[in-house]
This record gives C-alpha cells, sequence and structure tokens, in this order.
C-alpha cells in the first residue's frame, strides 16, 4: 500500500469515528454518493502533491475533501448540515485549511449543496 493510500485510509477511519451520526457515508468515489435527509456524505479526492527541494524526501500531501448534503430542494439546510459537519471534523482534529462552496451535480438530480474542503499538507 502506497504512503497516499495509507493516508486516505487514515483520513477515512477519522471522519467515519468522528461523525456523530451526522456522517452517513465516508468514500473515495464520487458516484457512490447518495443524498439522505439530515446526514452528509464525504468523499476524499485523490490527493495533490508537492515535493519541496530535490532531495528524495517523500512529498507532502494535500487531500480535499467533499462534502455533500440535502437534495436540490433543500440546499440551505444542506448548507447547514455540512456546517455542523465541519465543525464535528474540526474537533476531531481533522487538519482543514479551507473550505468553498462549490454544489454537487448529481447525476440526472440536480445540483447538491457542498463544500471542497481542503486540508494542510501532512
Amino acid at each position: 500500500m502506497s504512503r497516499t493510500e495509507e493516508l486516505a485510509e487514515q483520513l477515512a477511519e477519522r471522519i467515519t469515528a468522528a461523525g456523530h451520526g451526522l456522517i452517513l457515508q465516508v468514500t473515495t468515489d464520487p458516484t457512490l454518493v447518495k443524498p439522505s435527509p439530515g446526514k452528509v456524505s464525504v468523499v476524499i479526492m485523490p490527493p495533490d502533491l508537492a515535493w519541496n527541494g530535490w532531495d528524495a524526501l517523500e512529498p507532502d500531501v494535500t487531500f480535499k475533501l467533499l462534502a455533500v448534503a440535502g437534495t436540490p430542494n433543500t440546499n440551505a439546510r444542506g448548507y447547514d448540515l455540512i456546517h455542523q459537519a465541519m465543525d464535528i471534523l474540526h474537533l476531531a482534529d481533522v487538519n482543514m485549511a479551507t473550505a468553498t462552496p462549490v454544489g454537487f451535480d448529481l447525476a440526472g438530480a440536480g445540483t447538491l449543496a457542498a463544500y471542497e474542503i481542503t486540508l494542510n499538507p501532512m
């Protein structure tokens, strides 16, 4: 297993453990997102990699999460749920740096409330 796979697995475990019943699913596959009333889905996106210098060091790994909630008709409530989930993740020491509202296009169902959360490098 590669370092990035190990980090993604550890991140998924931390998010799942912190979910408090609010986070329904944690996945690395955006096609598996299934909106559910009152719940948030978190997608761990492939990480950005940065090599700082010429030395044979492992790269910094920066993951982005996609937090998705609600339905096309309940986006306002979906954003509220995502804000609650981000508070929970912060309290669980998920190393969040920034969060940007982006929306999530669910094939054929419309756009759902979503945030892209950039983590600090690992």
